[in-house]
């Protein structure tokens, strides 16, 4: 059976991740301005080339080199001519029992290369002539456990560095080992040239990335720097996406600038599998693109002459923008629209930030509504979450778009999951088309649970009060606690204590007053150890899952050590009919403003956005019927290997329960939070000691019922 590695998933999670901005000639945590240099498309070529190859390659301006069998066995470097039309040719022969781990290619042409011998064991360094003939060769220092060599780098200084996962090799000209240094952290993820004789070694760390530097002549350490953040760092110079922007990192002055725009340059981010810098303001960039038999090339170069006809040419485009917080998120999306597009430039207008103080998002989220209803609004709207959908439908402010999905060329409704259309529907109309659909469930053991599919907050109360931890853990006071308690109890609860349709509240009376009475009473601790930690010892513990996939539930029913029931949140019992349900919700929305003077180049690229509803997800469920299917089947019968060991692959009794959670999960809009903060602000008071219940209910019930009545 195949082994799927959730934690090289988890890493490639990791470095592919959007990187927190920095700033030109500013400190590492500042925005970036914008490049002071426009690029251009210097020239390109596409090349069949296997996208593999690109894993362990050495590019120069003009030639790729990349490792290939060789006829009669073993392998060897092939060199093939950056052009469509050229042969590759094998520049450097392995014997059948050599392993090449990894090679570089010096400045004369020369190749260095790290082999290892199936028969011994032992891993050289050997540096051969453009003619295969050995110039030197080395042994690597031999060690208990297999020795992997994963970077070799020729420095500015002419020294040779390599490195392992976890250590670093100083080599002189001569192919002579001066020193050998352990590198704390992790993984060693890249080896760059920092100048002037010093090397810079990028490596995965507990709380994120780090660089240090070493100075090559005697291995002493110059710098080390945590970033805190994981980014996706391309080889040489220090280079790194930002949202769409190429940036630098700066090591002796822990600075950033913006180097290009990768969106004006008609690159997607996600397809580059081959970066390399050619000298002063000069690029080549190889990417793999969905449907291209090869590898597309491009050499961009600053565009310093030319930058004032480009920037007539681009003022002659009818600019459509796009307000959103990641805008990171759709720049593949943008790119293509772009390229495809002569008459219309897609741009996006950023309400995005890197600060996590709550406040600071909630300035940017006031000043994204302010643009949303201004004069000069935005042709299309990047919707942030379910709440702000319903309320731009209600406000006007989006497009009705039901008569475009209806006669789309792309999307039929036959292809989308059912119950989407019904989800998202106002009043009939529909004005986006999610791509993603996503679950929040509570699962609890189900032995406790007697057989039931459904609970009432009577029986969720009476099950934490012989488990009151059962909601606690990873250090959480038990205040907090005890509102989580609270809140899950009124996800769906809430409808017991409101009448929507006569617009009253009924947060006074006794049946409420009991619920917070039992809710404080609760013998709530404070426990450091996290949620998995205690299942694992044997405490019961009720699981607010997230299920991006089936074996997420595989793993909660490993830890626990028996069958959870995905019993959804508890409902009043006071209202006939109620059934606790898991919580449907859905992502990755667009929708077109309805005072958009370009109404119909704005549903051009939104039609392809909501195509994407039909492209399976490596990470998500999407809304397409066969996407979300062939997600749900992905882990049936295939092995999970997790830090605690190997996982059986689901059996499709166990996929029927996660895909039951979907169907009968109810679509979880975001009218009801205003109450549940209002809630929760005020009984922690009352958990805390500080009002009493007849105070604390008495304000419940007149701030809900102020917000009721202004609704």
């Amino acid at each position: 059976m195949k082994i799927k590695k959730i934690l090289c998933i988890g890493i490639l999670v990791l470095v592919m991740s959007a990187a927190v901005s920095c700033g030109i000639a500013q400190q590492a945590n500042q925005p970036l301005e914008d490049p002071a240099d426009s690029y251009r498309v210097e020239k390109e070529a596409v090349v069949e080339i296997d996208e593999m190859s690109l894993l362990n390659c050495y590019a120069t301006e003009q030639h790729i080199y990349y490792i290939q069998a060789v006829s009669g066995g073993g392998s060897g470097i092939w060199m093939r001519e950056l052009a469509q039309e050229a042969e590759p040719v094998c520049v450097c022969v392995f014997a059948e029992n050599e392993i090449l781990q990894t090679f570089t290619i010096t400045g004369a042409g020369n190749v260095i290369a790290a082999v290892r011998d199936r028969e011994q064991g032992s891993v050289r360094l050997r540096k051969t002539d453009k003619k295969g003939e050995v110039i030197w060769e080395s042994d690597f220092p031999e060690r208990q456990e297999d020795l992997l060599i994963s970077h070799i780098l020729e420095g500015s200084d002419g020294r040779i560095y390599t490195a392992s996962s976890q250590e670093l090799f100083l080599w002189n000209m001569q192919g002579k080992l001066e020193r050998c240094l352990t590198v704390e952290g992790e993984l060693i993820q890249q080896l760059a040239d920092a100048g002037d004789g010093k090397i810079a070694v990028l490596q995965y760390r507990q709380k994120g990335q780090a660089l240090t530097v070493y100075q090559g002549t005697d291995g002493k350490e110059v710098l080390q720097k945590d970033f805190g953040v994981g980014r996706r760092w391309f080889d040489e110079g220090l280079y790194y996406p930002a949202d769409s922007l190429l940036a630098q990192y700066h090591w002796d002055s822990d600075s950033s600038e913006s180097v290009l725009n990768f969106t004006d340059c008609g690159i997607a981010i996600s397809s580059i599998r081959l970066f390399r810098p050619l000298g002063e303001k000069k690029f080549l960039i190889g990417c793999a693109e969905e449907g291209s038999p090869g590898i597309w090339f491009v050499w961009l170069k600053a565009d310093e002459e030319g930058q004032e006809g480009t920037e007539k040419e681009q003022k002659n485009r009818t600019q459509l923008v796009i307000a959103t917080f990641n805008p990171q998120n759709l720049q593949n999306s943008i790119v293509r629209f772009n390229r495809s597009h002569e008459e219309y430039e897609l741009v996006t207008k950023d309400f995005g930030t890197s600060d996590p103080d709550i406040y600071a998002f909630m300035g940017e989220v006031d000043r994204f509504n302010a643009y949303i209803s201004s004069g000069s609004a935005p042709d299309i709207i990047d919707i942030n979450g379910t709440g702000d959908y319903h309320d731009y439908a209600d406000k006007g402010f989006l497009l009705d778009l039901t008569d475009y999905i209806e006669d789309s060329g792309r999307i039929g409704r036959e292809d989308i999951l059912s119950r989407v259309w019904e989800d998202i529907a106002v009043d009939g109309r529909l004005y986006t088309l999610p791509r993603q659909i996503e679950i929040t469930v509570l699962a609890c053991p189900a032995k406790l649970l007697d057989g039931k599919t459904s609970w009432t907050i009577e029986e969720y109360l009476e099950l934490l009060e012989r488990y009151p931890n059962a909601l606690s853990g990873n250090g959480a006071s038990a205040e907090r606690v005890k509102k989580d308690i609270l809140r899950k109890a009124l996800y769906e609860g809430i409808n017991g204590f409101v009448d929507w349709e006569e617009g009253k509240a009924f947060f006074d009376g006794e049946e409420f007053k009991a619920l917070l009475r039992r809710i404080e009473a609760l013998e709530v601790e404070e426990i450091s150890r996290s949620r998995k930690e205690m299942a694992q010892d044997g405490e019961t513990v009720l699981w607010e899952l997230y299920l991006h996939r089936v074996n997420e539930l595989l793993q909660a029913e490993y830890h626990s050590g028996q069958e959870l029931t995905l019993i959804g949140f508890p409902v009043s019992g006071r209202v006939e009919g109620e059934k606790s349900r898991n919580h449907i919700g859905y992502g990755e929305m667009l929708g077109i403003h309805s005072a958009s003077k370009e109404k119909e180049a704005a549903w051009e690229y939104v039609e392809e956005y909501m195509a994407g509803a039909l492209q399976k997800n490596n990470f998500f469920f999407r809304t397409g019927k066969e996407a979300f299917e062939e997600k749900m089947q992905e882990d049936v019968g295939v092995e999970t290997w997790t830090p605690d060991g190997v996982l059986p692959g689901a059996t499709q009794e166990e996929t029927d329960r996660v895909r039951a959670a979907f169907e009968e999960g109810i679509y979880y809009s975001a009218e009801n939070k205003p109450l549940l903060d209002i809630i929760e602000e005020e009984a922690g008071s009352y958990f805390r000691g500080e009002k009493e219940l007849n105070d604390v209910t008495g304000i419940i019930q007149s701030r809900i019922q102020v917000y009721l009545n202004e609704r």
